[in-house]
């Protein structure tokens, strides 16, 4: 079942890593035809069924990139309760192929968070907090479905590895962002996750198209500049 509330900020620890899925694809799902897959191209199915040859590492490759792509988009459209049958007709991949590349829910969820989680710190790096924090919040707005998903993994150990991974890449990139780009108020690094945790909790719960418009003025209240207008999306 989806969480109908936002993050409460007792649980800092963990829902400050909530909001690292950037970069996502979020299209609207239509329902499948009959044996189609939306008009894309399928991943190379070598299980599942065809009696075909496993065709090697390259389309192993295609298959993963299938999954993870698929994932994001259900995850995030129909939430924790998407059956793993529809990832894999989602895929254009057999049973056998899917449960190869995730034996299980939660691993398809972790892939997909760590995944996403590496390509935000490579942003990190580049050193310029407004940017970042305008990216989280592009992502909080375009994937609320995914945020509770995770959310339903509160207890798991994994997520501890990726809140340090996360407090590490937000360090890294206040430490490099330019003097006249950072907050004019003193900010800890906490003081900054906190904020992250309370303008996407914020996010939860309002309608998608007024999502980023919450956001802005949620940094304007905060103090904290931020780029909205423009960046990856």
């Amino acid at each position: 079942m989806l969480l109908a509330r936002p993050p409460e900020p007792h649980d800092a620890d963990l829902q400050d890593i909530l909001v690292w899925h950037a970069l996502r694809s979020t299209s609207r799902l239509r329902p499948l035809p009959p044996g189609g897959h939306h008009g894309r191209v399928a991943a190379h199915d070598d299980g599942g069924g065809s009696g075909r040859r496993n065709p090697g590492p390259s389309a192993a490759a295609r298959n993963r990139a299938a999954l993870l792509a698929a994932a994001r988009r259900l995850f995030d459209e129909l939430g924790a309760d998407v059956p793993m049958s529809r990832l894999a007709a989602e895929a254009g991949v057999g049973q056998a192929v899917l449960y190869r590349v995730f034996p299980d829910r939660a691993s398809a969820v972790w892939e997909v968070f760590t995944e996403d989680l590496t390509a935000l710190e490579a942003l990190a790096d580049a050193g310029d907090l407004p940017a970042l924090l305008g990216e989280v919040s592009r992502s909080a707005a375009r994937s609320t479905g995914f945020l509770q998903v995770v959310a339903g993994h509160l207890g798991d150990p994994r997520l501890a590895e990726v809140g340090e991974r996360f407090a590490a890449a937000l360090v890294r990139c206040r430490e490099r962002t330019a003097p006249e780009r950072r907050p004019r108020r003193d900010l800890t690094t906490g003081d900054l996750r906190l904020a992250v945790q309370m303008v996407t909790g914020a996010l939860v719960t309002t309608p998608r198209g007024e999502r980023l418009g919450v956001a802005r003025r949620s940094w304007d209240l905060l103090g904290i500049p931020v780029d909205l207008d423009d960046g990856p999306r």
